[in-house]
């Protein structure tokens, strides 16, 4: 008995000596139960929710907001107060892509292919060589103007994909509307710098397009403190190979091999362990403080990643880190202003309010309707239809019994009739010449024929010289004058 109560003893010891070695508070261990200090309590007296993806988060009022490149699934850039510099960008556009040779350099060709109408009004299409050293891939970028912002779509595609590929550029440039940093969207659909893209009505569900978001927050209290969140599709094949605490284990193993010893041993570990936010329950997370080094101010360093589940947009792939000390974007550049202490509790607070984003009592994407396109919307022959409704050509030589039709979404736009011009011997034996041709069709209307009013739109007709304008390849055809119009012919007495 005395022998066990010495063991104990001895143990109580030994356990006491470890508590004393270890510096930081259970607390600091378990999320969110760190207090916030006097000095971070009044930064969330005034909150706001900010969306990004298909998410919110809440953050100081005073928080700046610092949005990357988003891909959804084309890449969407957006300029602040730029949007009257459509010409101006696009010509600009054009004079660098001529002025750079693609591949096949000896045919001394310019990048610069072509430009289009797109299917918004206003909307130019610059079709390029993808790079200098390659044949056979176009960079497709569309400029336009979205409310007094201007909107840049860019994407690649091969030859075969050409057509499908500016079908998708001009459906999310017609989808996406702007978005203010504090409004939070009732309906499903993406967030992103400025903007908001709609879901699309009726997407599939098994496999969607992928989603990028890049976001990142900085303090104006603490400037050196920077919050950043990137989210993407989850892995279908290897989760594991995405996941932080096997990534931690790989480079430790990798290490002890090749005799390094631990490489983690020069840094401060607050935290090490699985991390739930909410529905996000495949999270793992690490929060470290770095040693003073020369040249390098000892600072925060605190990650976490979700490896996601495939193909659900509501649970992707997530990468969340904080750093303190952070100058020009260089962590340990400068002293950090926040405490250990104060670095774990402002970072539980900020992670923990991440969460799903709610679509106004569950709405479903595919109950969702998009908006009508405004009339005088513009399309040119070849590209895919934006709008069921009647549709006009703007061209007056087009015969008046194909002016007007009615055409539905996703159709490729037609084609018209066209006069000719009558030679002597037309003219002898009173016909007319008619031939089929592009033309640039206007939206004039909504719903389906034959009861369907027809609006007159008011858009003035863009200039043709920029459409696709692929002749035909059919030979003219000839007709009298009265099949020319649509006036129905009458016997002659």
């Amino acid at each position: 008995m005395k022998i066990m109560r010495l063991c104990m003893a001895a143990l109580l010891s030994t356990a006491a000596m470890l508590a004393a070695c270890d510096p930081y508070p259970k607390s600091w261990k378990t999320p969110n139960m760190t207090n916030l200090s006097p000095r971070l309590q009044p930064l969330f007296a005034r909150t706001k929710t900010v969306c990004f993806g298909r998410f919110v988060i809440d953050v100081p009022e005073t928080m700046e907001l610092i949005w990357g490149q988003a891909m959804t699934p084309l890449t969407v850039d957006v300029f602040e107060d730029s949007g009257q510099l459509v010409v101006e960008r696009v010509a600009h556009r054009e004079a660098e892509l001529k002025a750079d040779i693609r591949f096949p350099t000896f045919k001394k060709l310019p990048m610069y292919f072509e430009t289009l109408v797109g299917a918004k009004q206003g909307q130019r299409i610059v079709i390029s060589q993808r790079e200098a050293d390659t044949d056979g891939e176009f960079r497709i970028e569309s400029f336009s103007a979205m409310g007094k912002d201007l909107l840049l779509v860019s994407t690649f595609a091969d030859q075969r994909d050409k057509e499908r590929t500016l079908t998708e550029v001009n459906e999310m440039v017609l989808r996406l509307r702007p978005h203010l940093e504090t409004e939070v969207p009732a309906e499903p659909g993406l967030c992103i710098d400025h903007a908001f893209l709609p879901d699309k009505p009726g997407a599939g569900k098994e496999k969607p397009d992928p989603e990028h978001i890049r976001i990142g927050f900085r303090l104006k209290q603490f400037p050196d403190a920077h919050l950043s969140i990137y989210t993407a599709p989850a892995n279908p094949h290897d989760t594991s190979g995405d996941s932080l605490e096997g990534q931690l284990k790989r480079t430790e193993e990798e290490a002890k091999k090749s005799g390094k010893g631990n490489p983690y041993a020069a840094l401060k570990f607050f935290r090490r362990d699985k991390r739930q936010i909410h529905d996000w329950k495949t999270g793992y997370e690490i929060l470290t403080r770095t040693p003073d080094e020369e040249g390098s101010h000892g600072h925060h360093d605190f990650w976490m990643k979700f490896t996601g589940v495939a193909y659900d947009v509501f649970n992707p792939y997530a990468d969340i880190q904080f750093k303190t000390g952070v100058e020009h974007d260089g962590a340990g550049a400068t002293k950090p202003s926040l405490t250990d202490e104060e670095a774990v509790a402002l970072w539980d607070k900020l992670t923990a309010s991440i969460r799903v984003r709610p679509t106004g009592g569950g709405v479903k994407t595919s109950d969702a309707t998009p908006p009508n396109a405004p009339l005088g919307e513009l399309a040119a022959t070849g590209r895919a239809c934006v709008q069921t409704g009647w549709w006009e050509s703007v061209d007056d030589d087009t015969v008046n019994a194909a002016r007007r039709q009615h055409i539905k979404a996703g159709e490729r736009m037609p084609q018209v009739a066209k006069l000719g011009k009558a030679g002597l011997l037309d003219r002898l034996r009173g016909e007319q010449p008619v031939y089929r041709g592009p033309t640039m069709w206007k939206l004039v209307g909504y719903g389906t024929p034959p009861e369907a009013p027809i609006a007159t739109g008011t858009t003035p007709p863009v200039a043709v010289a920029l459409m696709d304008t692929t002749p035909a390849g059919e030979t003219p055809v000839t007709a009298s004058p009265r099949d020319a119009d649509d006036t129905p012919p009458t016997d002659k007495a």
